[in-house]
């Protein structure tokens, strides 16, 4: 399993709910559209290096220090 589905997992999150691998240009655009589409809210994880628009934008954005070394 690849890191995002092992912590979805930890989190009790579905896998149908998942989205990972998205270009840093991209992010805030795709938790946008997951907003418009969102049964309760969008999760945000990331480093916060390349993605902190994504973190504002997202119901809750989790900045992990570290994040890229996982």
């Amino acid at each position: 399993k690849d890191t995002v589905a092992l912590c979805a997992e930890q989190l009790q999150i579905l896998s149908h709910d998942l989205v990972s691998g998205v270009r840093p240009e991209n992010k805030t655009k795709v938790i946008k559209e997951l907003l418009a589409n969102s049964r309760g809210g969008v999760l945000m994880l990331g480093d916060g290096a390349n993605d902190a628009g994504a973190l504002a934008s997202a119901t809750a954005g989790i900045a992990v220090h570290g994040a890229m070394d996982v």
